[in-house]
């Protein structure tokens, strides 16, 4: 018999528990156009699938609750196969429903909590058999479903299908700012880390500033920047002739140079300082320069945390990068806000659900930056 993992317990029972309780909620919402109120369909609107769920789902709860040695392996394979399942029924269904071209079909919240608790059944079983990547085979298929175009009735397809154009120009601005900020902020925030790091009134001020522009409600701030260059444009017209103005690209830049610069100042500064004296003092007898023991021995020791404090920028400002259309310098919030403000939510998701994935694919690359950048011996 298998001992229990109380963790990957309770994980699969927490899976268990969300696709039961999305059971509860509408699967699917149908709109005659994208505008006005929809009809919410359930499990029980759908007789096959509702028993395929049942069937599942007892499966499921059969395997969570086992000790048998096949535990992982019954939990990936029917975790994986629910994943699928729903993946392969939205589409079926939104192309039944969603024939007509005017007409919606969105995922509503009773498939997205069917899918969580799915994909969390088979992370188990991936944990527990110590195959992460079998966790992915349900992402995998809907990369490829999605690419055959099994989604294309889903409404924010439909949506991305009459923006294709504009989306694909406001992704790119995204990136731009995103970049950008990072590149900046990261400068800043390295140069002061160093400065200050050896310097304790230094490194309290330069934190204490940082964290009092964190405190500033993000929209706030963007608001305050609008005035400052405006009145920047007044004073100095050259400036205005190289675009600076009180919207645009400018202030937005600013807003995310200075909402980015806490977390590489911070990891800088504590990796820095939180060098052990050993190696330091090592480094000394055998005849190093100051120079040479920072760049050869302090540096590369601080590179986690530094590498720590990049990638958390690096994600929170392709989140906060969302905020820049409201003033003007475009990005992939302009579809959520117009989308709020028109009551379309296929256009809120539009922006919404890209900016999600782009934010995990730069979470990811800069976690492969910190396994490539960190030396080997801190592994």
């Amino acid at each position: 018999m298998k001992p229990f993992n109380p963790i990957l317990n309770r994980i699969a029972v927490l899976g268990l528990f969300l696709a039961g309780l999305g059971a509860l909620f509408p699967l699917v919402l149908v709109k005659a156009n994208r505008l006005v109120a929809g009809t919410p369909l359930g499990l029980m609107n759908f007789q096959w699938l509702y028993l395929l769920f049942f069937v599942l789902w007892l499966g499921i709860a059969v395997a969570a609750l086992s000790r048998v040695q096949a535990r992982g392996w019954l939990l990936v394979v029917i975790g994986n196969l629910f994943f699928m399942v729903l993946l392969v029924a939205i589409s079926q269904i939104s192309s039944e429903l969603g024939a007509n071209p005017i007409s919606r079909v969105s995922p509503a919240a009773g498939f997205w909590l069917l899918l969580l608790g799915a994909w969390l059944v088979a992370y188990a079983g991936a944990l527990e058999v110590k195959r992460l990547w079998l966790a992915g085979l349900g992402l995998g298929l809907a990369v490829l479903l999605l690419g055959f175009g099994a989604f294309d009735h889903l409404s924010v397809l439909r949506e991305y299908t009459a923006n294709q154009t504009e989306f694909w120009q406001e992704v790119g601005r995204h990136l731009y700012l995103s970049f950008l900020a990072l590149l900046f902020s990261s400068f800043l925030g390295i140069i002061l880390g160093v400065y200050s790091a050896s310097r304790p009134r230094a490194s309290s001020l330069a934190l204490g500033v940082a964290n009092a522009l964190q405190t500033i409600p993000s929209i706030a701030l963007f608001a305050l920047l609008i005035p400052f260059f405006s009145g920047l444009a007044r004073a100095f017209p050259t400036l205005e002739t190289l675009g600076v103005r009180g919207i645009g690209i400018y202030p937005a830049l600013t807003a995310l140079i200075l909402y980015g610069l806490l977390p590489v100042l911070r990891g800088t500064i504590l990796g820095l300082q939180g060098v052990p004296d050993a190696p330091l003092e090592a480094a000394k007898g055998l005849g190093y320069t100051p120079n040479q023991v920072f760049w050869r021995v302090r540096l590369p020791l601080a590179v986690p945390l530094m590498l720590e404090g990049l990638r958390l920028t690096a994600v929170s400002l392709v989140g906060l990068a969302a905020l820049s259309s409201l003033i003007g310098a475009g990005g992939l919030g302009g579809f959520i806000f117009t989308g709020l403000g028109s009551g379309a939510i296929d256009r809120v998701l539009l922006g919404a659900i890209p900016t999600l994935v782009l934010a995990l694919l730069v979470n990811s690359a800069m976690r492969g930056l910190e396994v490539v950048l960190t030396p080997k011996g801190l592994h």
